[in-house]
């Protein structure tokens, strides 16, 4: 088995060769350290910075931007939007404050990337 990512770790954009050699997998392609790491990554547990909207209790601003932190597994991304789809945003926050922490006991937070004022 071989496939080809290209890894966004730096601005290089190596293109990485992932091949399954004897059971083991193998990195090749890198031009810096990272990228072995994220091509590790990417074949064993790949994750994703997720970033969706909350709903809000005030009609003239139904919804507020928010990201998932830290990155979640790209598999379990359904089960975090089901869980982000659940918060309803009543008080006022700014970018960067946790409007949810622990998201459903995953260790989680749900972050405000938009600010909501609740005036």
């Amino acid at each position: 088995m071989s496939k080809t990512i290209t890894c966004i770790v730096c601005p290089r954009g190596c293109r990485l060769v992932l091949s399954d050699d004897s059971g083991e997998l193998r990195v090749t392609g890198q031009q810096c350290p990272r990228g072995e790491g994220y091509g590790r990554q990417e074949a064993l547990n790949p994750l994703r910075v997720l970033t969706t909207t909350v709903k809000t209790d005030l009609t003239d601003i139904p919804r507020v931007p928010v990201r998932l932190a830290p990155e979640v597994p790209l598999n379990a991304m359904d089960e975090f939007m089901r869980l982000a789809a659940g918060i309803l945003l009543t008080s006022s926050c700014l970018p960067g404050d946790v409007i949810a922490a622990d998201l459903g006991g995953t260790g989680i937070d749900v972050i405000a990337t938009g600010a909501f004022n609740h005036g």
